[in-house]
């Protein structure tokens, strides 16, 4: 459940963050989700989230 609640943390930011294209692309990779919402994301994050990645 962690998992789809980030994806979903995620791909709102992806919309915030994209007004000009909001629709989220349909994938589940957090990391690729993370780098096409344009957020820079600190090592230490990344490294949990890329566990998270792996359910």
């Amino acid at each position: 459940m962690g998992h789809l609640v980030i994806e979903k943390l995620l791909k709102g930011l992806y919309a915030k963050n994209n007004q000009d294209d909001p629709i989220a692309p349909k994938i589940h990779n957090l990391i690729l989700l993370s780098q096409k919402a344009n957020l820079e994301v600190p090592t230490e994050i990344r490294e949990k989230i890329q566990t998270i990645n792996t359910f």
